[in-house]
């Protein structure tokens, strides 16, 4: 007796009936493109897709051919996704061997499961390499897969295209999340591309586990977003984790060598009080690893003339005090500390002294009256009371911009009403160096007026002092002298407005003169050069003091790849003569690349609309979106992204309009682009001879786009009678068109029709039983595309729950 299934509409008992083939057609009356138009705006072109498929509109496309079955196991994964899109029924081909078919639908569905699905990290990987993994490497593939896409932990390097590097970097992954927050692995293993690119070197290195044990046992911040806490573990030699619990006060015990651990241990057990105290205060937060294994300061502890002591990564302000006042009374001759060096990173009024990454807790300059001015004095009066008095007690600032005083980015224009603002600032908000000069009783103290990095710190008479080689007047207390002779942008251009302020105007003429001399030639004295002589030919110190404020410290660093971004360089966007005339400047200084030239180009577009034309040539002649991609920024873009992104173009683009597309595709004028160019279609339209993969490096890939804009790519399959009966050529008419699908369903109705199309008048074909298991290869409209008897068939979607 032949059974009876229900479709759409129909009961779900078991008892024998027709009523779906017997209702009246629902077909509704042709639409215009207009209102095709309209519908595929409000409801995507699934929607419409449907609609034409009732009402028995015909494919634009012919189904595409199979692929020979000799080679579908030879395709990477990305190419497999495509060609399943493409021919959403390739698996009936009959030539293709059962075996192959089930390895290459499973993995399929492997590929597209989960959220993120590993589908598009590993686009790269070749089929035949994925199928013969073990179970659990897949699993480790997956975590790779994750952690690309999501980008809440660890982060793989972009680029991964052998599968070995994916199974290494997840399971090191892995290992590192089962000991560690995945916030700190992000923080320190995938906020920037050279943490990434550590990650793969630890992985590479097989140390992950050992590493990750260490940091949880020590406390230990894997904190530098460069990566450099891990690679201070790999490259330090023995293991810092056998120094866990011998050496005292210290936390980040990685970042300091082992020579300085090993004399440090030493002084702790010196008790004789036979040499003066020497005191380190090391902040034990340390963003981008400055502060890493540093000779120098091994140099300070070996010194025969001083004990040398150092607390590091203290929680707080308070307990920093608390611990220097109880090391100077057990440790110091007459309970007193001789020398004192506090180290890192700072600013002209702010000095990081304790904390925890992401919080750091600071001494402060600034407001008066404040509750961390008030504390800030507090910590110092408790420094300078164990401390010996007169000059040869010495207090050193081993951070950047201590002795660089601040200056206010919108002082009057009138320059005696600046002047004045300028020196009551000096006063009231002073650098941290020269808060605490004036309340440290006549003893020394000495800091830097720019942004340095690692010096020498100690002479061979034991008196701390610093000296650095790329900058040896950053430590100078003359302001003059680095006008003349210094090479770090914001110190500069600080010490310049300090100088105009106090020594008027024949001083600065005096200090450039002096400095034209010398021919510095670097990229930092450059960009000196470059402000120096727009301050000549202005003489506007309010615009003078705003690129100090806003612009200088992104100026100092925006050779290197990773800083040249226009958050780097924001304030260069003000529209004053001051920024205007910098910024050509700066553009053509030669070594900061296209990168430099279009993050400068985003800055200025809001005041430059000629801008436009300079961002889109720039991006127009890199190979893909990748080279620029970090340059780039969607919010700077938006400016004027109209102009960027005509849609006039969108059905012609650009190789540029499509990378600026893939730059800014979550903003409604790109998806607006993009829907232009996809025309009512489903897939995109680049330029002859491109793939929108190719040019945005598949970040976003077109399907990505798709998606966003409610476009489902779906393509036709065989003739709507006999599925893919058309033989391996794929000839003959063109059936519906079905999204391709990789799922697992079951049936949940007692007996449920199988049919050849996706109608209710197609001819039914068999009937499944209830809990039956299908595999579900697409999607049209109400119905599932399922691999049945080695044809696409289709079921109703109403009566099917997807497993996985």
């Amino acid at each position: 007796m032949t059974r009876l299934g229900v479709d759409v509409g129909a009961c779900s008992s078991r008892r024998v009936g027709r009523a779906d083939d017997r209702r009246p057609s629902t077909r509704a009356s042709p639409i215009g493109p207009k209102r095709v138009s309209e519908l595929q705006r409000s409801a995507g072109n699934a929607a419409v897709a449907a609609l034409l498929q009732r009402q028995g509109a015909p494919p634009v496309a012919a189904p595409a051919p199979f692929k020979p079955a000799a080679t579908l196991t030879a395709l990477t994964l990305g190419e497999l996704d495509g060609y399943a899109k493409d021919r959403p029924d390739w698996m009936t081909d009959p030539t293709l061997a059962a075996a192959t078919r089930r390895d290459l639908m499973d993995l399929l569905r492997w590929a597209r499961r989960g959220s993120p699905p590993p589908l598009v990290p590993c686009r790269p990987f070749t089929c035949a390499d994925l199928i013969a993994r073990t179970a659990s490497d897949r699993r480790d593939v997956e975590i790779f897969a994750r952690a690309s896409s999501r980008k809440d932990s660890a982060v793989p390097p972009d680029g991964i295209t052998s599968l070995v590097d994916a199974v290494a970097l997840g399971g090191a992954i892995r290992e590192l999340e089962n000991r560690l927050p995945k916030a700190d692995l992000h923080r320190g293993l995938g906020a920037k591309d050279a943490a990434k690119a550590e990650l793969k070197l630890l992985a590479d290195s097989g140390k992950a586990a050992d590493l990750a044990s260490y940091f949880r046992r020590a406390h230990a911040y894997l904190e530098a977003d460069n990566g450099r806490d891990s690679r201070s573990y790999r490259e330090w030699g023995a293991d810092p984790a056998d120094y866990i619990g011998k050496v005292a006060d210290v936390r980040n015990l990685h970042r300091f060598q082992q020579a300085l651990l090993d004399r440090l241990i030493l002084n702790r057990a010196d008790r004789s009080r036979s040499k003066p105290l020497l005191l380190i205060l090391h902040s034990g937060t340390d963003h981008n690893g400055a502060f890493h294994g540093e000779a120098a300061l091994t140099s300070v502890f070996t010194n025969a003339n001083n004990l040398t002591l150092m607390i590091e990564g203290a929680t707080s302000l308070e307990a920093a005090g608390a611990r220097f006042t109880a090391l100077a009374r057990a440790y110091g001759q007459a309970g007193r500390v001789k020398q004192v060096m506090l180290a890192g990173h700072g600013g002209p009024t702010e000095m990081e002294i304790a904390g925890r990454p992401g919080a750091p807790d600071q001494i402060e300059s600034s407001a008066p009256g404040s509750r961390s001015r008030k504390r800030t004095e507090k910590f110092i009066r408790g420094l300078v009371a164990v401390m010996a008095p007169g000059p040869d007690a010495h207090i050193i600032l081993n951070a950047c911009l201590t002795a660089a005083e601040p200056v206010a980015d919108n002082l009057p224009a009138n320059p005696a009403l600046a002047r004045a603002t300028i020196l009551h600032s000096l006063t009231t908000n002073p650098s941290i160096a020269t808060l605490l000069r004036n309340m440290a009783g006549g003893r020394a103290v000495e800091g830097n007026v720019a942004s340095v990095g690692a010096g020498s710190y100690i002479l061979p008479t034991g008196e701390l002092h610093q000296t650095i080689p790329g900058d040896p007047a950053a430590s100078s207390a003359n302001p003059a002298d680095y006008v003349e002779r210094g090479h770090e942008p914001e110190g500069a251009a600080r010490t310049l407005v300090v100088l105009w302020a106090r020594g008027g105007a024949a001083a600065v003429t005096a200090a450039l003169t002096a400095r034209k001399g010398h021919a510095f030639a670097s990229y930092g004295d450059q960009v000196i050069s470059a402000i120096f002589d727009v301050f000549e030919s202005t003489s506007d110190v309010s615009g003078l003091a705003r690129v100090a404020e806003q612009s200088a410290r992104g100026l100092s660093e925006f050779d290197r790849r990773d800083h040249q971004t226009p958050d780097d360089v924001w304030g260069l966007e003000n529209a004053a003569a001051f920024e205007t005339a910098l910024t050509p400047k700066i553009r053509g200084i030669a070594s900061i690349g296209a990168g430099g030239r279009v993050a400068l180009d985003q800055v200025r577009l809001a005041a430059d609309p000629s801008r436009v034309g300079a961002i889109s040539a720039i991006v127009q002649a890199a190979a893909s979106l990748d080279v620029l991609r970090r340059h780039l920024a969607a919010a700077w873009l938006s400016t004027r992204i109209a102009d960027l992104l005509p849609h006039a173009s969108a059905p012609a683009p650009t190789r540029a309009h499509i990378m600026l597309g893939g730059a800014t595709w979550q903003h409604a004028h790109a998806e607006g682009f993009f829907r232009a160019n996809a025309g009512g279609g489903t897939r995109l339209r680049p330029p002859a001879g491109e793939t929108i993969d190719g040019l945005t490096d598949a970040k976003p890939s077109e399907d990505d786009i798709l998606d966003a804009l409610g476009i489902v790519r779906a393509a036709p399959v065989g003739p709507a009678a006999g599925g893919g009966g058309a033989g391996a050529g794929g000839a003959g008419p063109a059936g519906p068109s079905v999204e391709s699908l990789s799922k697992v369903g079951r049936t949940t109705a007692g007996w449920l029709n199988v049919r050849e199309g996706p109608d209710l008048s197609a001819a039914r074909v068999d009937v499944v039983p209830r809990g039956a298991r299908l595999d579900i290869i697409g999607q049209s409209g109400a119905w599932f595309a399922v691999l049945f008897d080695g044809h696409m068939r289709y079921v109703s979607k109403r009566y099917v729950v997807v497993l996985a």
